[in-house]
């Protein structure tokens, strides 16, 4: 599977808006079987705390980051546990490294599962375990979609 998400650097620079940030994350989310985030979902994220509040209804390459991290990971975790993973990684290496380190080794598992150890990136073994967690699970979807359909 070809990865096509966006490392930190690719990021949109620009404030955007809601509808923007989903038109962005959704088409790529689509394309692993993630399920697509709504305004609802963003909205609730800001009053749990998990990404901070947008300015002026403007999102920024953070807030998107956080995104296609929560993304991924609500398909196979519970948020109060994927906010703890982000606060943990994102104090150990920094926002930029962290969200780089988390895509290097979702992509790895998602190319790979089985070739994949802890030494890909810096990230930790618990986000190591849950990109491989959840790897699996969209290799299984796709296997299973693509047998059905044949």
């Amino acid at each position: 599977m070809q990865s096509t998400l966006p490392r930190w650097e690719e990021l949109p620079k620009l404030e955007l808006y809601a509808d923007q940030v989903l038109s962005l994350i959704n088409p790529l989310c689509e394309q692993y079987h993630v399920k697509p985030l709504t305004k609802a979902m963003i909205n609730n994220y800001v009053k749990l705390g998990l990404i901070p509040p947008p300015k002026k209804k403007r999102y920024q390459r953070l807030h998107i980051a956080y995104l296609f991290v929560i993304a991924f990971l609500k398909e196979g975790f519970d948020i109060a546990l994927i906010r703890e993973g982000i606060l943990s990684e994102t104090k150990r290496l920094g926002l930029k490294e962290a969200y780089n380190a988390f895509l290097e080794t979702l992509i790895a598992a998602l190319d790979a599962p089985e070739a994949t150890n802890t030494s890909v990136s810096d990230i930790s073994p618990i986000m190591f375990h849950a990109t491989q967690c959840i790897a699996h699970q969209k290799r299984a979807q796709h296997w299973i979609s693509s047998h059905l359909n044949s």
